[in-house]
């Protein structure tokens, strides 16, 4: 893809800057205005890529990984963000072939849900009906979600909230392990409340720190780590996300009044974190699936484009929108995105590369939207890497 490219106007402060350099170059012949502490003229690559392993939600998680962590070993980037690596295995898995590639700092800070005192979630009345109807219809279907809705669809709109909660906050297990877990058990959040994020890094972080945002049936956060502007690189504080989604496949049963108001809640707290976490004068990067883009031009549709209204108030500029000519990064014709269990928000730019108070030159490209050949229990499969495609951008100061 043909690279996308705009010159940003350098802020009051950095423009400042500039001129007492380029005084004190004149002045006293010498060079290098740029210090370890700032990395100033220095340059920098980002990206981000959500690689849906979200087993028996997106299609051929399983078959797929292998050749997500080899991708996420060859991107072409100084620091990227990660969203929806859920299990150890898989952490593992790609923290292994990430620092093989180089990306030697890893940032997970994993988050599990203490379920301790919580009430069964699904009670014999839930699943009398939906348990047959799965295990007759579903039991052998690689995307069981999918396959639940359209084969048992009467049957999962019956079943109460806490064991709808319970029943997909539990999808890494097999159809009777989930059904055991949820009449046994309660839980709030799906993967044992973890996050799914990491952030892997070429330059090594100065600080880090993890904060949980409030949360339904996903427990969201952001990681967020200042890059050690001493190793070359322009200094830099980054801010790792996944935010609420709009599912339309599932009853919201939190706190707000949707899905919609959650996610509005969320960049309401993240940008108060932003402003109280990052070093004041510092540019910020917020990168990841924010669930939410506006409309752009004939080919992208809005997705929940009030709250990226919201993002762009904080004061966020996105290096992939700005460019131009940008093609969505959530896509109708991905091959993972056609079928798959919730619809909705296709055609859009909900992953991004946001920049606030940088003053340079951004050129934004899209990545990881081919295919590969991965082995199904049916054989050989073309399919996407994953559901979203990811984003690259190359910062200069």
């Amino acid at each position: 893809m043909v690279a996308s490219k705009r010159v940003m106007t350098a802020q009051r402060g950095f423009a400042r800057w500039a001129m007492v350099c380029a005084t004190a170059v004149a002045l006293l012949t010498t060079t290098g205005c740029g210090t370890e502490e700032t990395g100033a003229g220095a340059s920098i690559t980002l990206a981000t890529w959500n690689v849906g392993l979200a087993y028996n939600f997106v299609a051929l998680a399983i078959e797929r990984r292998e050749a997500v962590a080899a991708a996420v070993a060859a991107t072409d980037a100084d620091v990227l963000c990660l969203q929806e690596v859920w299990t150890p295995e898989d952490i593992a898995l790609i923290e292994t072939a990430a620092k093989g590639a180089g990306y030697a700092h890893v940032l997970v800070e994993p988050m599990t849900e203490d379920t301790t005192g919580l009430p069964i979630a699904c009670t014999p009345g839930d699943t009398a009906d939906l348990a047959p109807c799965a295990n007759a219809n579903c039991k052998e279907d690689g995307n069981l979600v999918a396959c639940v809705q359209s084969k048992c669809g009467k049957e999962l709109a019956a079943i109460s909230g806490s064991c709808l909660t319970c029943l997909a906050g539990s999808l890494t297990l097999s159809l009777d392990q989930i059904f055991d877990k949820c009449t046994k058990a309660g839980g709030k959040f799906s993967w044992g409340g973890h996050h799914g994020l990491m952030l892997v890094s070429k330059v090594p972080f100065a600080k880090t720190e993890r904060t949980a945002l409030d949360s339904t049936l996903v427990q969201r956060a952001v990681l967020h780590a200042t890059l050690d502007a001493s190793a070359g690189k322009p200094a830099l504080e980054v801010y790792c996300t996944h935010l609420t989604a709009g599912l339309s496949s599932i009853k919201y049963t939190g706190t707000y009044s949707g899905w919609e108001a959650e996610q509005a809640a969320q960049i309401e707290a993240m940008g108060k974190h932003i402003d109280a976490s990052a070093k004041a004068g510092t540019p910020v990067a917020l990168l990841g699936d924010l669930n939410c883009g506006p409309d752009a031009g004939t080919d992208i549709k809005a997705e929940m484009p009030a709250n990226w209204a919201k993002v762009v108030g904080l004061g966020f500029v996105d290096a992939w929108l700005e460019g131009g000519s940008p093609k969505c990064t959530f896509c109708g014709d991905n091959t993972l995105v056609v079928g798959a269990a919730d619809a909705g928000g296709e055609a859009s730019v909900i992953d991004h590369i946001a920049l606030r108070g940088f003053g340079g030159t951004m050129r934004a490209s899209r990545i990881h939207d081919g295919k590969v050949t991965v082995q199904t229990g049916e054989g050989a499969k073309e399919t996407h890497l994953s559901d979203h495609f990811g984003l690259r951008v190359e910062l200069e100061q």
